[in-house]
């Protein structure tokens, strides 16, 4: 892994930290402090909720005399310190502690591309739009009269640029022996910075500043479509479909929030009526160097999409904050009769003892699309946790859509990469070549031109709802 000193920045400045001033220090012990970015790639998330970095850093704190105070995962480290040459050695330490070991700086990486608008929008500026009640931007295309246009040439940069990112993640997952999980997922993607004063790009432009975004960590993608009535419209569409038609299996789910991890357990019923909960998965709740995202940016279109690779913690962990006979015996779950979605239930007892942040419920309907991948449909009921005498509250509901194919989990299942990397071809020709069936729209498409080809399906099936 190359270091790339560049992606630091460091500032120093004297005065106090309000963690010396809390306790007891007074400027006279800490005359300096300095704030480190760390860098997005190559290194651990800074999640000032993480308990494996607190101890970390409580550690580092003892060892060099110094105070350091973590924020979000956008903000600096703030290291406050008698001397510039504690601080500096400070610093060292939590980059040393920080940097993801050999082999996870290649596997675990993000890119943001963009899709050239096509057809009779390729003469088109991006535009930067702020979302509601929000200083996030997504891009938007929008016709121009200047004759700039998104050509044939850029249409197959992009796919050049998502096929060689697909390959060097890839070439990176063979070697890991863990357990993953990969989805498609569809939502809108939203940056945090633009250039000062500057809302209108050219393509080129727009995918300098994605370049940017990308390496700073200052994007996100909502996965949120809408509430209980966007899931309707979803559906209505799909069944009218001729490549969708009837969903071919519902599932039902509990997701539990606690401390830096989502609980998720799958519902089983029992012969006698019954609702309880069955296998457990369990996910980082924040973006770990054990997760990848390959987003892209969709201006022409309401919705973008991003494949995304992650690996569960392993459920027979001892530190999980909770095991499975804790959670069968403190949620209780029944079907609503109206939604016919389950509603899980626990006492505020429960909650506050377990320090369980929200409680959600998930109804999942698949669909088949053209016996290739399957689609997900999936609503999300989210109960805040209750205090002791609160009132109960309504679920927040909110819907996504994701597609996988089925063979997927036996390739990402876990491995022994002992005595070599997994037996793959290239990532595209393993995970989405065409069929090759004479019924098959994709057949004699390169794999990556075939997915693209489902992805758009699915876009153009979900613009179409208002």
């Amino acid at each position: 892994m190359s270091q790339n000193t560049g992606l630091l920045q460091v500032f120093s400045r004297s005065g106090t930290s309000s963690s010396s001033q809390r306790s007891g220090q007074g400027p006279e012990s800490f005359g300096i402090q300095m704030e480190l970015l760390v860098p997005t790639r190559g290194f651990r998330i800074v999640d000032d909720q993480d308990r494996e970095l607190k101890t970390i850093v409580e550690q580092i704190e003892y060892q060099h005399g110094v105070r350091i105070r973590l924020s979000g995962q956008e903000d600096p480290i703030l290291i406050s310190a008698a001397s510039p040459k504690e601080a500096r050695e400070a610093m060292s330490s939590i980059l040393k502690s920080l940097v993801l070991r050999e082999g996870h700086a290649t596997v675990w990486q993000d890119s943001i591309l963009i899709a050239p608008p096509r057809g009779d929008r390729r003469a088109v500026r991006i535009l930067l739009q702020e979302g509601p009640g929000t200083t996030w931007f997504r891009p938007a295309a929008a016709p121009t009269g200047s004759g700039e246009v998104a050509d044939a040439l850029a249409v197959k940069a992009y796919k050049r640029n998502l096929t060689a990112a697909m390959v060097r993640v890839g070439d990176g997952l063979r070697y890991s022996p863990n357990r993953m999980r990969m989805r498609i997922g569809f939502g809108k993607l939203f940056f945090k910075e633009r250039k000062k004063g500057t809302t209108s790009y050219t393509l080129d432009e727009f995918s300098k500043l994605a370049r940017r975004v990308n390496n700073r960590g200052t994007s996100y993608m909502e996965m949120r479509l809408g509430g209980e009535s966007m899931r309707e419209q979803i559906q209505q569409a799909f069944s009218l479909d001729a490549d969708f038609g009837d969903p071919q299996g519902k599932e039902d789910s509990v997701i539990v929030t606690v401390k830096n991890v989502n609980l998720e357990v799958s519902v089983d019923g029992t012969q006698d009526g019954r609702l309880t909960l069955g296998a457990l998965n369990v996910f980082h709740r924040e973006k770990s160097h054990r997760s990848v995202d390959l987003a892209t940016a969709c201006p022409d279109k309401k919705h973008d999409w991003v494949l995304k690779v992650e690996s569960p913690i392993d459920e027979t962990d001892s530190k999980l904050p909770l095991d499975q006979r804790t959670l069968n015996n403190g949620i209780k779950i029944r079907r609503n009769p109206n939604t016919n979605c389950i509603e899980p239930h626990i006492a505020a007892s429960f909650a506050q003892t377990n320090h369980i942040e929200a409680l959600i419920g998930k109804t999942t309907w698949s669909y088949f699309l053209n016996k290739e991948y399957i689609v997900e449909i999936s609503l999300y009921q989210q109960w805040s946790t209750l205090s002791a005498g609160a009132k109960s509250q309504q679920p927040v509901a909110g819907v996504s859509v994701a597609m996988y194919r089925p063979e997927w989990s036996d390739s990402m299942a876990k491995a022994d990469v002992s005595a070599g990397p997994r037996p793959w071809e290239t990532f595209p020709k393993q995970f989405f070549d065409s069929s090759r069936s004479s019924t098959d729209p994709t057949t004699g498409l390169d794999p990556v031109a075939a997915l693209l080809h489902w992805v758009g399906k699915v876009q153009t099936l979900l613009d179409t709802i208002v």
